[in-house]
């Protein structure tokens, strides 16, 4: 967010007029907001990874002198959990039973059917 708001000030300050449709403001102000939402997505893709590479490591040393080894296992487990959650791991999704899914597939074949059948109505 504080890229957009960086964005608006650079673009109020080349207009100083503040005219609500300067050129500025309408390339300008969606390339910020673009950019603030690439960075933000990229973070939540890479961070899990850095703080198990980064993080983790001093934790355990912490851990080894000064008899915090529990806080590395939380930690871990944490992190875990986190990148699971940010990659949508297919464990976290519900498994539909057979029977269900069968029934799902029976009833999108008869909707498919009554749409055929109301479209070879409206055209007749």
């Amino acid at each position: 967010m504080s890229a957009v708001k960086e964005a608006k000030e650079k673009v109020q300050e080349l207009d100083p007029r503040g005219s609500k449709d300067s050129l500025a403001k309408k390339i300008f102000v969606p390339l910020a907001a673009s950019a603030a939402s690439a960075a933000a997505a990229y973070g939540a893709q890479k961070l899990p990874r850095l703080i198990q590479d980064k993080l983790v490591p001093k934790l355990k040393e912490a851990g080894s002198s000064h008899g915090v080894g529990n806080l590395v296992t939380k930690a871990k487990e944490l992190i875990g959990a986190q990148s699971k959650q940010l990659r949508g791991s297919q464990a976290s999704r519900p498994q539909i039973p057979r029977k269900q899914l069968e029934q799902i597939e029976r009833a999108q074949g008869e909707r498919a059917k009554n749409r055929e059948a109301r479209r070879k109505a409206l055209t007749s």
